[in-house]
Formats: C-alpha cells, structure tokens, sequence
C-alpha cells in the first residue's frame, strides 16, 4: 500500500497505525468508573466498543475505533471477529489515511484470518491473511483491487509463507499485549505477520505496576515497554510504552510513541460494551 507522504504528520500517523495495533490510550474519570465495574470481565468481550483520538502536542491527528463484534468460525476454529477503524483528521491534507482492518482472533489471541481495506480515491486496496495452522502449515497472502459501485477486483499479488508456529498479525498482538501487561516478564520476543512478511515484536518488560496522573486523578495500571523489530512502511523502527487498566479486562489507557518531531499519545474518549 502507497504512502501518499513521508514527511511531517504523515510519517507520524503512519508510524502511529503500526504501534496502535499493540497498544493503547488514556482515559476520563467517568471512563475508570466503567473500567472497574467491568473487573471480572475477559479481555476479549462480545460488544466491546473502544474509541481512541489520536493527537500530536495539542493537534488531534486521527481516531482509532476498536469493536468487538462476537464469535464465528474460519477453518473449524471459533474466534472472535475484531473491527478496526483508523481514520485521519480531514482538517490536516497532508495526512490521508482511511483503513479498516477485521481479525478473527482465538482464545490465545492468535490470528485466524485478516482483512485489511486500505480505502483511497478512486478504489480499495484489500488485504487477506488466511492461516492455516493445521493442514499445510502456511498462511495464504492476497492483495488486490476493488472498484465500486461494480465491485469488480484486480489481483496483483500473492504470496504463501511458512508458518512455524502461532502467528499474530497487528490487531491480534494488540490483545496478546492486553493478557501480557498484567504479567511480569522482561526479553522475549513474540512472533508476527506485518506488511506481508514475518517479524518480531521484542518487549522489554511487562507486568510492571505503575500509577499514572491525570485530570487531577491518580490511576493504577499495568505497564509495558517493546520494539517492533522490523521496519514499518515508513522505513523506521519503533519503541513504545503502553499502560493498561490494573483489572482483569486490560483495556489499554495510555500509548506514547515517539514521532518524526516529538510524541503522539494516543487517549481513549470512550469504552461501551
């Protein structure tokens, strides 16, 4: 998928989209009062709707929506189906990024399958990841083109990868990292699927408890810190933190990254299920 700029707020929404995927946010006081009436809950729920803006300094570069739309099935395995939506601020031209991602992610937040949808101008580019853990032991990667109103399609790649054991893509290491925060860990490195090729995500430590200030409020959470070890498709590599409710459920608060100039931080403005 093309990059319409590499400069400026473009390579930082681009650098966010990627880390996004493994973090999240920050929240109100009337969002911590949901988050710790849901303590028992799992971390993948049914209904799950979480919201996040995405700013630069004072300037809100985007939103990120999270939903969880329930359970199906891909190959004889149950999962639930995950809807991502990443949308840029239409008041900033020289960020153009519209994408919606959908993950059918198992009970041990391992991918089932992918679509990405990368909507432009005049057509979508989409993406599909179809994993088979059972049979051949690979997953199955097609790009092409879908022109609308006629739905027509071009095909203009495919690829097949080996699979040597559980595999993530973006989203699916999202929630991972949700069951991660919460345990203490340091140095080991979790296998993905980004851009269409296999990679690692090394994280630093996990599991640490931290107390977070905002709105005149202190929060605990549950922290973690990593680094994408592969190049995103801006050509860099990331470090991130991210801090997660101390409950059960783990939604993700707070994600910092550092951007081309500065920090992007990444708030949530809102959590339904």
């Amino acid at each position: 998928m093309g990059i319409p700029d590499k400069t400026g707020f473009a390579r930082t929404l681009y650098q966010l989209i990627i880390v996004t995927f493994l973090l999240q946010v920050y929240a109100g006081s009337e969002i911590i009062g949901d988050l710790r009436a849901r303590s028992t809950d799992p971390i993948l729920q049914t209904g799950e709707f979480l919201k996040y803006a995405v700013s630069w300094y004072l300037l809100q570069v985007g939103t990120l929506d999270i939903i969880n739309t329930g359970l199906t099935n891909h190959r004889g395995k149950e999962g639930h189906l995950v809807h991502m939506r990443v949308l840029s601020n239409p008041n900033i031209r020289i960020v153009n990024a519209h994408m919606r991602f959908e993950t059918i992610i198992d009970t041990n937040f391992i991918t089932l399958h992918f679509r990405g949808r990368h909507i432009k101008r005049e057509h979508t580019v989409v993406t599909e990841y179809d994993f088979d853990y059972e049979d051949t032991k690979k997953v199955y990667i097609t790009m092409y083109e879908q022109y609308e109103p006629d739905g027509n399609t071009n095909v203009f790649s495919n690829a097949v990868l080996p699979l040597l054991g559980p595999c993530r893509d973006n989203t699916a290491l999202l929630f991972y990292a949700r069951a991660l925060a919460q345990i203490p860990r340091s140095n080991f490195n979790v296998e993905v699927i980004s851009f269409n090729q296999s990679a690692q995500c090394r994280f630093f430590r996990t599991g640490e408890k931290k107390t977070i200030g905002w709105r005149n409020t202190q929060t605990d959470t549950a922290f973690l810190e990593g680094k994408l070890l592969f190049e995103t498709i801006i050509g860099v590599r990331d470090n991130f933190h991210g801090w997660f409710s101390a409950d059960a459920a783990s939604v993700p608060l707070r994600a910092r990254l550092k951007a081309f100039f500065g920090y992007i931080d990444i708030d949530l403005e809102s959590v339904r299920n």
